[in-house]
C-alpha cells in the first residue's frame, strides 16, 4: 500500500511536494468510502489508508506532471540496472524556470507498507549519476536505516541482512542499489522493487482501434467483469470474441511472412512476430439487438469512450485483485460522469476492493466533487505560483464543512486550483478584419504616382 509520494525539482515541481494517502481524522463520519486500518503496522497505529486520491487544477498546473513523476520514479527503479547504458547519461527534466536548479539533483521518495512493515525509499539523481539513495524501515515505529548512499558510497544498517557488498560493487554510478539488488535476488531489495513495479497506470492512453487490439492481444482474454461493467454503464456490450483476419490479399501465417522476409533481407525479424500475429486477429464486441440476440462489431465502430473503458477497466480489476495502486491521467477523458462515479465506487466498496487497491487520478470533472464515493481528504489541487512552480495541497487544508457544496466552492475559487476567472480581455472580441482596418487607418499605404 502506498502511503505518501514526494517529488522535487522535476518538471513543474520546484520545491518538494507531497501527496498523501493517509486518512485525516474528519469530524463527520463518512461511511460511503472505505479506509484501510493500519493498526497492524508498527508506527501507524490509529492511522488509515485511503483508496483514492483525485487531483483538480487548471490546465498546465501540474496535475499530469504528478502522474508522470510517479511513473518516472517507477521506471528508474525498474530499468536503471538492467536496461540503462552503463556509460550513458540519465534523462531527467529539472524545473526549467529557475536556472540555479539545473545542477541540483531531482528527488523522489515513497512511503509504503510491505508485509505489515512501514518503509521509506527514495533517491536523488542528476544527468551524470545517482547522488543519493536510501531505504528506511520503521519496525518499532522509529526509523531504522537499511542503507544510505551518497557520493562516498553505501552505508548499511544492522537490520539489512543478505548479500550486500557484492551487490554494492555491481551497482553503477547511474543505477540504483535497489535495482541491482533485485537483479541479484536480494530478499528485501527485491520486495521493494516488486512493490514499486506493482504501481501501474497510463499517461497518454492510445485508444485507436489498432492500439486497443494490440493491447488485448498481449494480455489475452478480457476479464468477464470488464464486459459486465460495460453493459452496466449502458454501452450495449454483452460479450466479445477474437476473429481471424485471413483473406486472399494476406499471407496465411506468421511463418509465411517471416520466410519471405528472411529470403529477401537475409535477416531475422523474430521480434516483429507478436506485432504481426496481433494484426491477424481482430477483437469484436457483441452488442444486443432489438428482439433478442447480439451482433459483433469491430473496434473501429466503437466509441473512444468504450475503447478507453476496455483498457482502463482491465487494469483496474487487476489492481483490485492484487491490492495495488493504479495511476491514471484524466480519468474523465471520453467518459460520462456516471461511468467515472461507478469506477470510484469500485475502489470505495469493501466488496469490490477487499485487498486495499488504490486509485490516483486527475480530472476536470467538477461533478465528481459531489460524489458519494469520495471523502474530503481524497481531493487534492494543483496550482502554479508566480514563479511557475506547482503547489500541491489537499482540500482539507481549507477545513470545509461536511455539508459544504464542494463543487460550487471550487468553481468560485475558494480552494484555488482554477484558471484565472475574470472578464475576457476586450482584444479577444475584435475580429481580425477590424484589426486590419485599424492598422490600415493608422498606417495608410502610400499613393501610387
Amino acid at each position: 500500500m502506498l502511503l505518501r509520494f514526494r517529488v522535487a525539482n522535476h518538471l513543474s515541481f520546484r520545491d518538494e511536494q507531497e501527496l498523501s494517502l493517509v486518512a485525516d481524522n474528519l469530524r463527520a463520519a463518512e461511511d460511503t468510502s472505505i479506509t484501510f486500518p493500519l493498526d497492524h503496522v508498527p508506527g501507524l497505529r490509529g492511522e488509515r489508508g485511503l483508496p483514492v486520491a483525485i487531483l483538480y487544477g487548471a490546465n498546465a498546473s501540474g496535475k499530469s506532471n504528478l502522474v508522470q513523476a510517479i511513473r518516472y520514479m517507477r521506471g528508474v527503479v525498474l530499468d536503471s540496472q538492467r536496461a540503462w547504458d552503463p556509460e550513458g547519461a540519465i534523462a531527467r527534466t529539472p524545473f526549467a524556470l529557475d536556472p540555479s536548479l539545473v545542477e541540483t539533483p531531482t528527488r523522489f521518495e515513497m512511503d509504503f507498507v510491505i508485509d505489515g512493515r512501514w518503509y521509506q525509499y527514495g533517491f536523488e539523481l542528476t544527468e551524470k549519476q545517482i547522488t543519493g539513495e536510501w531505504l528506511y524501515a520503521y519496525p518499532h515505529g522509529r526509523r531504522a536505516r537499511m542503507f544510505q548512499r551518497d557520493a562516498t558510497g553505501i552505508r548499511f544498517g544492522k537490520s539489512l541482512t543478505g548479500e550486500k557488498d557484492t551487490i554494492s560493487r555491481l551497482t553503477r554510478k547511474n543505477s540504483l542499489f535497489v535495482s541491482a539488488g533485485a537483479q541479484n535476488d536480494h530478499p528485501l531489495l527485491s520486495k521493494v522493487w516488486m512493490n514499486i513495479r506493482a504501481i501501474f497506470g497510463f499517461e497518454g492512453l492510445d485508444v485507436r482501434p489498432q492500439a486497443v487490439n494490440e493491447y488485448f492481444h498481449k494480455k489475452g482474454d478480457i476479464d468477464d467483469r470488464v464486459i459486465k461493467f460495460l453493459n452496466f454503464v449502458g454501452t450495449g456490450v454483452v460479450d466479445y470474441k477474437w476473429e481471424s483476419v485471413v483473406d486472399g490479399n494476406r499471407v496465411s501465417s506468421a511463418d509465411d511472412l517471416f520466410t519471405m522476409i528472411k529470403e529477401e533481407y537475409r535477416q531475422k525479424f523474430e521480434n516483429l512476430r507478436s506485432l504481426f500475429e496481433a494484426s491477424q486477429k481482430r477483437l469484436m464486441l457483441f452488442h444486443e439487438v432489438a428482439g433478442g440476440g447480439s451482433i459483433p462489431l469491430d473496434l473501429s465502430r466503437e466509441s473512444a469512450g468504450t475503447r478507453r473503458l476496455l483498457m482502463t477497466l482491465s487494469e483496474i480489476f487487476r489492481a483490485l485483485d492484487h491490492g495495488t495502486p493504479f495511476v491514471l491521467d484524466e480519468i474523465d477523458s471520453s467518459l460520462h460522469t456516471l461511468a467515472v462515479e461507478n469506477i470510484l465506487e469500485l475502489f470505495a466498496s469493501k466488496e469490490t476492493n477487499p485487498y486495499g487497491a488504490q486509485l490516483l487520478t486527475t480530472t476536470h470533472d467538477t461533478n465528481l466533487l459531489r460524489s458519494a464515493h469520495l471523502r474530503r481528504d481524497e481531493i487534492w489541487f494543483t496550482e502554479k505560483d508566480r514563479s511557475g512552480a506547482t503547489q500541491l495541497y489537499p482540500l482539507t487544508d481549507f477545513s470545509p464543512r461536511a455539508s459544504a457544496n464542494l463543487e460550487k466552492g471550487y468553481l468560485l475559487g475558494r480552494y484555488g486550483g482554477i484558471p484565472f476567472a475574470g472578464p475576457l480581455p476586450p482584444q479577444l472580441a475584435e475580429s481580425k478584419s477590424a484589426k486590419d482596418e485599424q492598422t490600415q487607418e493608422q498606417h495608410p499605404a502610400a499613393e501610387e504616382p
